[in-house]
């Protein structure tokens, strides 16, 4: 009798593949940035890691941590919206190599979001950074909180607001901000067009 062949294990396919193949084709914008996805462990909803961080386990690339945002059932919708607004985080930084915004254009749209607050909006926000200091160790000032974290996410959740209901603040949101905040209403939806058209 013939020795058996030896097993290679196999390693299960990317669940996350389809949906990032699918955000490349739909969205012209990231269309050539690699990116990759992993459900781990720790704060947060969700975490990034820059191409450039040193933790960042797929180096070179973008790479998104799903954490307690998986806690519960998410609908692919949700998570797909969740990814998309993980990305504005790239989009909208400066890359420390070059010293020039990943995307110039979405970077300085990003600046007149900021810049378009309303009170409430930067007051809610000014709470929430406090609120971070004190009880999850934020070492970052306000500025380069709202720089690197705070404005991604209200973006992400404006333009694709989760349907779970206990996120029901961002579907008000993006119910609400063509009455209360016209301006900062055009400003996103200039950005959702440069997301979809790359131009």
């Amino acid at each position: 009798m013939a020795a058996g062949i030896p097993l290679v294990p196999t390693h299960p396919a990317d669940p996350y593949a389809p949906m990032i193949q699918a955000m490349h084709r739909d969205y012209p914008l990231i269309a050539n940035i690699p990116f990759s996805v992993s459900k781990g462990t720790g704060p947060y909803q969700s975490e990034v890691f820059m191409p450039w961080d040193r933790a960042n386990p797929t180096p070179d690339q973008f790479h998104i941590e799903l954490r307690h945002f998986l806690d519960e059932p998410q609908t692919q919708g949700d998570i797909r919206g969740l990814l998309t607004g993980e990305m504005m985080h790239y989009l909208g930084t400066v890359d420390p190599r070059t010293g020039q915004p990943v995307s110039p254009q979405w970077y300085a749209l990003k600046q007149k979001v900021i810049d378009q607050l309303s009170p409430n909006d930067l007051a809610n926000a000014q709470r929430n950074w406090s609120e971070a200091v004190k009880s999850a160790g934020e070492t970052r000032s306000f500025h380069d909180w709202m720089e690197q974290s705070n404005i991604d996410q209200f973006i992400g959740g404006t333009m694709f607001p989760p349907s779970n209901p206990r996120w029901a603040e961002w579907q008000e949101r993006a119910r609400n901000m063509p009455r209360y905040n016209p301006q900062q209403w055009a400003t996103i939806e200039r950005m959702r067009q440069l997301l979809t058209t790359g131009r």
